[in-house]
Protein backbone atom coordinates (compact mmCIF):
# COMPACT_ATOMS: atom_id res chain seq x y z
CA UNK A 1 0.00 0.00 0.00
CA UNK A 2 1.50 3.31 -1.05
CA UNK A 3 0.97 6.24 1.26
CA UNK A 4 0.56 9.80 0.08
CA UNK A 5 3.92 11.35 0.93
CA UNK A 6 2.35 14.81 0.81
CA UNK A 7 -0.08 13.90 3.57
CA UNK A 8 0.57 15.62 6.90
CA UNK A 9 2.00 13.65 9.78
CA UNK A 10 0.25 14.76 12.96
CA UNK A 11 1.38 14.24 16.52
CA UNK A 12 0.00 14.28 20.02
CA UNK A 13 2.03 14.89 23.14
CA UNK A 14 1.14 13.81 26.64
CA UNK A 15 0.03 16.72 28.77
CA UNK A 16 1.37 17.21 32.29
CA UNK A 17 -0.98 15.65 34.81
CA UNK A 18 -2.76 13.54 32.17
CA UNK A 19 -5.30 11.03 33.42
CA UNK A 20 -4.19 7.40 33.29
CA UNK A 21 -6.26 6.66 30.15
CA UNK A 22 -4.59 9.59 28.34
CA UNK A 23 -1.01 8.69 29.26
CA UNK A 24 1.45 7.58 26.60
CA UNK A 25 3.92 4.71 26.99
CA UNK A 26 7.43 5.71 28.02
CA UNK A 27 10.85 4.82 26.68
CA UNK A 28 14.13 5.34 28.55
CA UNK A 29 13.97 9.07 27.67
CA UNK A 30 10.48 9.71 29.07
CA UNK A 31 6.93 9.87 27.67
CA UNK A 32 6.61 9.16 23.95
CA UNK A 33 4.85 11.11 21.19
CA UNK A 34 1.92 9.70 19.20
CA UNK A 35 2.35 10.07 15.41
CA UNK A 36 -0.41 9.45 12.87
CA UNK A 37 -1.32 10.46 9.32
CA UNK A 38 -3.94 13.10 8.65
CA UNK A 39 -6.19 10.46 7.05
CA UNK A 40 -5.88 8.17 10.09
CA UNK A 41 -7.39 8.13 13.53
CA UNK A 42 -4.91 8.43 16.40
CA UNK A 43 -5.46 4.75 17.27
CA UNK A 44 -4.00 3.84 13.85
CA UNK A 45 -0.72 5.65 14.57
CA UNK A 46 2.37 4.76 16.57
CA UNK A 47 4.30 5.98 19.59
CA UNK A 48 7.98 6.96 19.28
CA UNK A 49 10.61 8.65 21.43
CA UNK A 50 9.99 12.34 22.06
CA UNK A 51 13.70 13.09 22.56
CA UNK A 52 15.24 11.37 19.52
CA UNK A 53 13.82 11.09 16.01
CA UNK A 54 16.75 8.95 14.87
CA UNK A 55 16.02 5.28 15.54
CA UNK A 56 19.75 4.71 16.03
CA UNK A 57 19.57 6.83 19.19
CA UNK A 58 16.29 5.35 20.46
CA UNK A 59 14.50 2.55 18.65
CA UNK A 60 11.27 2.69 20.68
CA UNK A 61 8.30 2.17 18.35
CA UNK A 62 4.87 0.90 19.43
CA UNK A 63 1.62 0.75 17.49
CA UNK A 64 -1.10 2.74 19.23
CA UNK A 65 -3.45 -0.24 18.96
CA UNK A 66 -0.94 -2.43 20.82
CA UNK A 67 -0.69 0.14 23.62
CA UNK A 68 -4.49 0.17 23.93
CA UNK A 69 -4.59 -3.64 24.06
CA UNK A 70 -1.88 -3.80 26.76
CA UNK A 71 -3.48 -1.35 29.16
Amino acid sequence: MLENINEKLLLQVQEDGADEEEQHPSCQHGPTVLFYRQSQRPKEGYFACSAHRDSKLCNFHMAAAKWEDNR
